[in-house]
């Protein structure tokens, strides 16, 4: 089957991990006609954006104006549009030439809807031409800012202006840098496609915040927010590097369309709120042309999607402050624990030593290092050291596989530096600990180094604080490893802690661990106890299996769970059958859009997440604000509703789509939305 995307588009996809389910859900929703609704919507509009590709083969944006009915269709394949160009519009001078590709994008800006449509020039007669179409799809309303549309008479086109440009003079940045809107044409020609289809012209949509859009001398850079996944115009812009801008002045009627070249910056978001990539557009030439539009528009409101974004001035204050919280630490020391842990010892500079020295015992400490071949890496690593040294520490296993612990083995020397920041993190014993409970701690492996953090941080607070010993919680460590790194550091602790701290050392090289037996002797399950486990995945999963069974409470129980170390608890909701990909139609929002969930994402989410308003209240099931119709299709609960609802319901706030044997891409329908 031919593939509704080009090479372009499926690099893209491929790259990002997204090929599969665009292929099958673009198969779906991607047209060689117009649905019914599609066809009522562009009969409607008063404005149509245009992108094509002049002679030369440089891409322009366009607006093709009149009144409500200028755009007909006779017949699902067929649009007919009245000539409404704009004078100094590039696209005056093809838009009736046979065979001509042109992609459109039509608009309603009150309501945020929109539909894009891939077309071919049939023929053109008595100043109408008639298009067929190649592609037809609808699009989410993310990013439009809405605003309400004024016809007015323009001036005879002999007292309009149209300058060319080659560079941006004040006039136009000033546009450029206060727009909260513009539009992108992009072309492709593959001679490589099988299918006609995916070639030719397209034009999209971008919105943000004013100020979204940055001015280097010629050169403009802008954030690109996660889309619909098609990315027809970066993947246009993939086999064909140049592209057509439009801006608009809302207030005026001026437009500045120009046509240049792109390149994508994959890796590079500039600390842009929201963004997940940035791109960049240098200008060939253009034209201003002032006063020529036949509408003024109002401001009506800013998406809820442009309101989680920022503005360039927000990213440098956000890569200024990043800079600033990462602070140069020196390597003083290094010490060999055992034969895969090694200890290194960083001195802290001394205007940020409260910031970096006064942590909570149980935080981590994050690092960056430029390794040779692989750039900047950053990693994290638990503290092992405690508030009362003069130096902060970390204590890391060396992984045959792993990147940055190979490096700190064999490259990290004393006296060289390196970038961290502030120790942070949740999993941490208040210094200030009463002796109302005693404290249980559990480690395997390199599990071990909040432990160790921990029983610092108490023997300093029992030597020197001016507490009586009765205050202090007994601390109990129950240590599991196959090496005794840092083994004999403990041994010393406990001997200075006035018999508070315990440690029990457990050699799984001869046959030594930890069982339910072993906990139940150090603590009775009337006791009050809070218990910190540490360590692999499997570990910590047997540990609190131990405890809940011997009836430690589930909120004593602690756990420092990181990248893949993480254990299911007895209050986890038990798993629901999510479909992984769907299609969800907003039935009266003629919009179609793909779910690809994660392990909390909501029917509820996704609305909002493309524009859509629903009702809601308490987001949690309880009140029922949110239950819309469920026309067709099925649905699971990640919770449970705790409001009565029908069968032909759904409550958008807790409900997925449910998987369906045999269907790769489910669709659920929901009606009133």
């Amino acid at each position: 089957m031919t593939s509704p995307f080009h090479r372009g588009e499926q690099m893209i996809q491929s790259m990002l991990g997204i090929r599969d389910r665009m292929e099958n859900f673009g198969s779906r929703v991607i047209r060689d006609y117009m649905p019914l609704q599609h066809r009522d919507f562009y009969q409607k509009l008063p404005f149509l954006f245009a992108g094509h590709a002049d002679e030369n083969g440089w891409p322009w944006a366009s607006i093709i104006c009149g009144k409500p009915g200028f755009v007909t269709s006779p017949e699902p394949k067929i649009l007919v549009i009245e000539n409404g160009l704009l004078k100094g519009d590039p696209l005056r001078k093809v838009f009736s030439s046979p065979r001509q590709n042109i992609g459109f994008l039509g608009i309603e800006l009150p309501t945020r809807r929109r539909n894009r449509i891939s077309m071919e020039v049939v023929e053109s007669t008595n100043n109408k031409t008639m298009l067929l179409v190649k592609q037809a799809f609808g699009n989410c309303p993310q990013y439009i800012q809405a605003r309400a549309t004024r016809e007015i008479t323009p001036p005879p086109e002999d007292l309009q202006t149209v300058t060319k440009i080659t560079s941006f003079s004040l006039r136009e940045k000033n546009l450029i840098t206060a727009a909260d809107t513009f539009f992108v044409a992009s072309y492709v020609n593959d001679s490589t496609q099988e299918s006609s289809a995916t070639q030719g012209a397209d034009v999209s949509h971008r919105g943000g915040k004013p100020g979204f859009v940055s001015v280097n001398g010629n050169t403009l850079t802008i954030p690109d927010y996660p889309g619909n996944g098609h990315f027809n115009t970066f993947g246009n812009i993939m086999l064909n590097k140049k592209a057509g801008l439009l801006f608009i002045d809302f207030e005026t009627g001026d437009i500045l369309t120009i046509t240049g070249t792109a390149e994508i910056l994959w890796d590079e978001t500039s600390h842009f709120p929201g963004a997940e990539r940035t791109w960049t557009f240098k200008l060939d030439h253009g034209w201003y042309c002032e006063k020529v539009l036949p509408f003024r528009f109002e401001y009506q409101g800013m998406s809820r999607e442009t309101q989680e974004t920022g503005t360039w001035k927000e990213a440098h204050s956000i890569k200024a402050l990043v800079e600033r919280s990462w602070a140069t630490l020196t390597v003083s020391r290094v010490v060999e624990e055992s034969s895969t842990v090694r200890s290194v010892y960083f001195t802290v500079p001394t205007e940020v030593k409260d910031k970096y020295l006064d942590f909570k015992a149980g935080q981590f400490l994050t690092l960056r290092a430029n390794i040779e071949g692989h750039g900047v890496v950053v990693r994290t690593y638990t503290v092992s050291s405690s508030f009362a040294d003069e130096q902060i520490r970390i204590s890391v296993k060396l992984d045959k596989d792993g990147l940055f612990s190979k490096w700190v083995h064999q490259q990290v020397h004393p006296n060289m530096t390196v970038e961290a920041k502030a120790p942070t993190g949740a999993f941490s014993l208040d210094r200030n600990q009463t002796g109302q409970k005693k404290i249980l701690l559990i480690a395997g492996g390199i599990g071990i180094t909040p432990m160790v953090s921990i029983i610092r941080q108490q023997v300093a607070s029992i030597l020197y604080e001016l507490r009586s010993k009765e205050s202090f919680p007994e601390i109990q460590l129950l240590y599991s490893s196959r090496d005794d790194a840092l083994l004999s550091e403990l041994i010393e602790l406990q001997q200075r802690s006035l018999g508070l701290i315990t440690v029990t050392f457990f050699d799984t090289t001869k046959g030594n661990r930890i069982t339910v037996d072993v906990i139940k002797t150090n603590i009775t399950s009337n006791e009050e106890v809070d218990a910190y486990i540490c360590g692999p995945t499997g570990f910590m999963q047997a540990m609190y299996n131990n405890l809940r069974m011997i009836g430690v409470a589930e909120e004593h129980i602690f756990a420092e769970e990181f990248g893949p170390a993480t254990i299911k608890r007895d209050s986890d909701p038990e798993p629901v059958e999510v479909a992984s990909s769907a299609l969800v139609q907003f039935e009266d929002s003629q919009m179609e859009q793909q779910w690809v969930g994660d392990d909390s994402m909501t029917l509820l989410d996704l609305a909002e997440s493309h524009g859509l308003s629903p009702n809601s209240g308490c987001r949690s099931g309880k009140c029922g604000s949110c239950k819309y119709k469920l026309v067709s299709g099925s649905v699971v609960y990640r919770t449970k509703p705790l409001t009565d609802i029908e069968d032909s319901d759904v409550l958008l706030c807790c409900a997925a789509p449910a998987v369906v044997e045999g269907d790769s891409l489910p669709k659920i329908v929901i009606g009133g939305l």
